[in-house]
């Protein structure tokens, strides 16, 4: 989706100078998909100061957007859990006296902050019963209707600011901590890649929000690759550890003998660092419907990805977003589902349908993109 301005209105929300906060508390997919909207301020805006508020652990993300002049940050399990972190919230929110505050994604807790802080115009999409409560400049959107991608659905809030129209594409960005490029090119040179050789990076794990593909699948593709002497690396967050290490000594119980090596960590501050920077010097990266998968795609990678076809789930709304359509092999199972939320189990007549991406299918993807350039 693109951007095309409306002629300011000085009575209006935004000012040339308004102090603007983006709110997006959730996951990494979701902050990265949300990288196109301050973009999209920017370049409509370009004296806002535009700050984001994010969890914790997705700092990394953001922490280099070269749109953005802060990043909040949100602690719902430790500084900002129950009514007294609400209170410390909306204090630090009210000291910054923002002008607008544009939510991407409801949270009651975070939404309440946002009200008792005082900003004046609060943007947010009308899809809970308490959106109604906290936001004046609302759009109704029901999202699990699956009609756009989820970037759409963020840079369509905009045109409540006067932001409508498309005129050209904004697309999710990543830009890299330097300390940990240099870290990860050290970890790259250590398990004998050399600078700028192609290998792809394997992250068989996800939140759980979606369907995945067989475990056994991305052991049968990994030793497949390795065969072929291409290296992978296997990545996960430290709540994946155990299933990294699982996948890796299957693949080596297969007699596997090409390099395949793991990196662990990516869900610490510091360790999805240096998964964006390991990211980032990777050819192609091979996941399910999760974060890093959106973090490959925002960087310019090569991707093959397994999508479910139940309808929440669908690639229409979670796949990569990107112009360069050859870049990204979006694998769905050729399964009539007639599941709008989750996962009918037996019941269905195509279970388990994820199965049916076989992996000799999603191998010719990966050599086909290792044979690109990006």
């Amino acid at each position: 989706m693109a951007i095309e301005t409306a002629p300011l209105n000085p009575e209006g929300p935004v000012a040339r100078k308004s102090k603007i906060l983006v709110v997006r508390p959730d996951r990494i997919g979701d902050v990265v998909l949300s990288t196109p909207v301050l973009e999209a301020l920017k370049h409509s805006y370009p004296d806002a100061e535009i700050h984001m508020l994010v969890r914790e652990s997705v700092v990394p993300v953001v922490q280099h957007n070269p749109f953005l002049s802060n990043v909040v940050t949100y602690s719902p399990e430790s500084n900002h859990a129950g009514f007294a972190g609400v209170w410390r919230l909306m204090r630090a929110l009210q000291s910054q006296h923002y002008d607008i505050a544009i939510t991407l994604q409801v949270s009651f807790a975070v939404s309440l902050a946002l009200l008792f802080a005082g900003i004046r115009y609060r943007v947010g999409p009308y899809s809970k019963w308490y959106s109604y409560l906290f936001f004046n400049r609302g759009t109704r959107q029901s999202r699990s209707t699956v009609e756009m991608h989820e970037t759409d659905y963020n840079l369509m809030l905009l045109r409540k600011l006067g932001i409508r129209a498309p005129s050209r594409r904004f697309e999710p960005s990543i830009t890299v901590d330097a300390e940990a490029k240099d870290r990860m090119r050290t970890y790259v040179r250590n398990l004998g890649i050399d600078d700028g050789a192609k290998f792809v990076v394997v992250h068989p794990g996800m939140g759980g929000s979606a369907l995945n593909w067989p475990e056994g699948y991305y052991v049968d593709l990994i030793a497949r690759l390795a065969s072929r002497g291409v290296t992978v690396v296997i990545t996960g967050g430290i709540h994946e550890k155990a299933l990294v290490e699982r996948v890796l000594a299957a693949v080596k119980d297969q007699g596997a003998k090409g390099p395949v090596h793991e990196f662990l960590g990516a869900n610490s501050p510091t360790g999805l660092a240096d998964l964006v920077a390991l990211l980032s010097l990777a050819h192609v990266m091979v996941a399910p419907s999760t974060g890093p998968l959106h973090i490959a795609a925002a960087l310019g990678k090569r991707t093959v990805s397994f999508y479910s076809p139940i309808k929440v789930q669908s690639a229409i709304r979670w796949g990569p977003y990107a112009a360069v359509e050859d870049k990204h092999h979006v694998l769905v199972p050729d399964a009539l589902c007639g599941q709008d939320f989750k996962c009918a189990g037996r019941k269905c007549h195509f279970f388990f349908c994820m199965e049916r991406l076989g992996v000799e299918e999603a191998l010719s993807a990966v050599i086909y993109q290792l044979g690109k350039e990006n």
